[in-house]
């Protein structure tokens, strides 16, 4: 059953020169019990996308375009106060920077325990209690002890398990998890990926696992989308990403990453250049410039996200003019 569908989602920003596009025109869906990974450089539109999803970009020059469904209701559509009653609860998001998302003046269980009774009719002792044992959950020792505590008195590994802690708290039916483990170890980051995963087996709740580190989809993902300069690339399902990456910068990002089971190069492969700023994208494909099979068409016109002309399955789409046919109407150069 699909739990979410995201249509046309466009986020445009006031720049001195006219609107500056950082989101462009990007579509998928979730359904209950999936895990959608979400991979990409820094810059690619992968946050922005979610934090727009939510309502939760509140900068005055931006222009936010498209349709969020969820369970058939548009929430781009709805007033804010409407909107608060599914985030958090139905939709939930641990953020990037655990430091700049929690309150620095209220106790840790507090705040945990403050989302729960905004969501459900619960009483403040059994949401103290029900927010230690969260706490405990994601692996935070002494849990009891610890929520009374400040968040400057946590490590950031610490504090991004309460923002783990408190996503979790009202067993959402979307989950969206943005770079949820960059501050963990090793042991740790493996635990909470085992408390995501759970949650989706157990209750039926949606993924969307944001991070850069593509061992991590490859071990929790059923399917990979991977974006760039704001637009989705390349979508497949996991297994079959790793193994036949279509689109140039999907077969990079692989590429980069050191391989056990092959004889060690002299340097790893890497992806020259830098990415694009917003502002700079000219008409053609956005990674065209650091391309090594771009053709000049490809500075030209900009590719759509589609199936690889007759050599593969229908639910692997690239966008890479070079991979679909037939391409536009002018011949490709030698």
């Amino acid at each position: 059953m699909t739990t979410l569908v995201v249509d046309g989602l466009t986020v445009e920003f006031r720049g001195p020169d006219g609107p500056v596009r950082v989101v462009d025109d990007v579509s998928f869906e979730l359904s209950a019990g999936e895990t959608l990974g979400v991979a990409g450089e820094s810059g690619s539109g992968k946050s922005v996308t979610m934090l727009a999803m939510l309502g939760l970009i509140r900068d005055a020059g931006a222009v936010v375009t498209g349709r969020v469904l969820f369970d058939g209701q548009d929430l781009l559509a709805l007033p804010e106060n409407r909107l608060r009653d599914y985030r958090g609860d139905r939709v939930a998001m641990i953020f990037q920077d655990p430091m700049t998302s929690l309150n620095p003046v209220y106790r840790v269980g507090w705040q945990i325990a403050e989302q729960i009774r905004r969501h459900r009719r619960i009483g403040a002792r059994a949401a103290r209690r029900r927010a230690a044992e969260l706490l405990e959950l994601v692996g935070i020792p002494s849990p009891g002890a610890r929520a009374r505590d400040y968040p400057h008195q946590f490590s950031g590994g610490m504090r991004q398990r309460v923002m783990i802690a408190m996503a979790l708290s009202c067993e959402p039916d979307v989950l969206i998890a943005d770079e949820p483990t960059t501050a963990l170890d090793v042991s740790v980051q493996a635990q909470i990926l085992r408390i995501i995963r759970d949650l989706g087996t157990r209750t039926g709740t949606g993924v969307i696992m944001i991070t850069h580190d593509l061992g991590v989809l490859a071990g929790i993902a059923s399917r990979v989308q991977v974006m760039y300069a704001g637009r989705i690339v390349e979508q497949a399902p996991t297994a079959r990403l790793f193994a036949r990456p279509r689109h140039p910068y999907t077969i990079g990002l692989l590429g980069s990453i050191p391989r056990l089971d092959l004889p060690r190069p002299a340097r790893l492969p890497s992806i020259e250049g830098l990415p694009p700023l917003a502002a700079d994208l000219g008409p053609g494909c956005a990674f065209a410039p650091r391309c090594r099979e771009a053709e000049d068409l490809c500075l030209r016109h900009r590719p759509t996200l589609l199936p690889t002309a007759g050599t593969g399955p229908p639910d692997h789409l690239d966008a890479c003019l070079l991979r679909h046919s037939p391409l536009p109407d002018e011949k490709r150069t030698a």
